[in-house]
């Protein structure tokens, strides 16, 4: 099976295949993506059976956001929320990256702010969205 995740405009962010199990009358599988593999935002999830035509694709909806306290829907707003993050370098590398590159850089973004990288979660991440909800 072909996996793909495909952002607002329809530009791919991330690909995999995954092998399903069952039988023919029913077959699951599971995809997993690690934190950060996808930018924050709204994208369309895709499957396709390999060798099958468009016509078999089934699509879902999704929504990556910061933290369960925070959905973010677009890129700017992600950005405008980061104004006060300690990390003006990275967010000034997230503002300047062009769309098509923003996936890379955010997964760079992710993993350099990320002060305890064995953790799935970004701590510096969301120790910083706890203080804006409290300010808020």
């Amino acid at each position: 099976m072909a996996a793909r995740a495909l952002d607002q405009a329809g530009q791919e962010m991330w690909r995999d295949t995954v092998a399903l199990t069952g039988s023919d009358n029913l077959a699951t599988a599971l995809v997993t993506l690690r934190p950060g593999a996808l930018p924050v935002g709204e994208g369309r999830f895709e499957v396709q059976p390999l060798g099958q035509g468009a016509a078999a694709t089934r699509t879902a909806r999704f929504l990556v956001s910061f933290s369960e306290q925070w959905a973010i829907t677009n890129y700017d707003q992600m950005i405008s929320l980061l104004r006060y993050f300690d990390r003006q370098d990275w967010v000034d590398k997230l503002r300047q990256a062009p769309p098509d590159q923003r996936p890379a850089v955010w997964r760079e973004f992710y993993k350099a702010t990320d002060p305890v990288p064995v953790t799935p979660e970004n701590e510096a991440l969301e120790a910083y969205f706890r203080r804006v909800q409290f300010a808020n």
